[in-house]
């Protein structure tokens, strides 16, 4: 396999990229009318995790996200409420929001946006060889990132589904590795690079 070198443009998170504050007197559909929808379809960059930040108690509320992975395919997530002043964020990753919906009425504003967290798409390795990846993130860049292995089939299994084999901050000489991908967490600004090289075992 020859080096790779990909780049990640990451936008900041932002608080209402979803849906701007609203509430709901029953259950039902929220708005999507935030700073990335556009006729209450919202598209995201770069596919990321979801943020429903509460002002007053929701936990017993469940949102509901559907919209599309990285690859187009249509994915669905119960996203449970959360207390007072606090957010709840999504395990997948969305690349477009076209539904939100609560389970019940809601007892204040939400505000619907994107996370500060994500991973980014597998990138298929050479189980073979030995692989060693390097992250450098851009100058003044400000984010937290692990490189995180499968040895699942990316070709068949849902994104969402593939097995997590590890997680390394200096990951050099991952074995036996079908694929590789960046998990980046607490992001504040800036891009980050990840470079991909085979080797054969000595």
């Amino acid at each position: 396999m020859r080096p790779k070198h990909i780049t990640y443009t990451i936008a900041p998170g932002a608080a209402t990229a979803i849906g701007l504050a609203q509430t709901k007197a029953g259950a039902g559909a929220l708005l999507i009318n935030g700073l990335l929808a556009v006729a209450g379809v919202a598209t995201i960059p770069i596919a990321r995790h979801i943020e429903i930040a509460c002002v007053a108690d929701e936990s017993l509320i469940t949102f509901t996200l559907t919209g599309t992975d990285r690859y187009s395919v249509v994915i669905t997530e119960a996203v449970t409420g959360v207390a007072a002043g606090l957010k709840a964020t999504s395990i997948k990753n969305f690349k477009t929001i076209t539904g939100i919906s609560v389970s019940a009425a809601l007892t204040g504003n939400v505000t619907i946006g994107t996370a500060g967290s994500l991973q980014t798409g597998w990138v298929p390795v050479d189980s073979s060889k030995i692989t060693d990846v390097g992250v450098t993130k851009a100058a003044l860049a400000d984010m937290d990132y692990a490189v995180e292995t499968t040895m699942g089939d990316i070709y068949t299994m849902a994104e969402n589904d593939l097995p997590i084999d590890g997680a390394e901050g200096t990951p050099i000489g991952l074995p036996a590795a079908t694929a590789v991908r960046l998990s980046i967490v607490n992001h504040v600004s800036g891009n980050v690079s990840m470079d991909i090289i085979s080797r054969r075992f000595s």
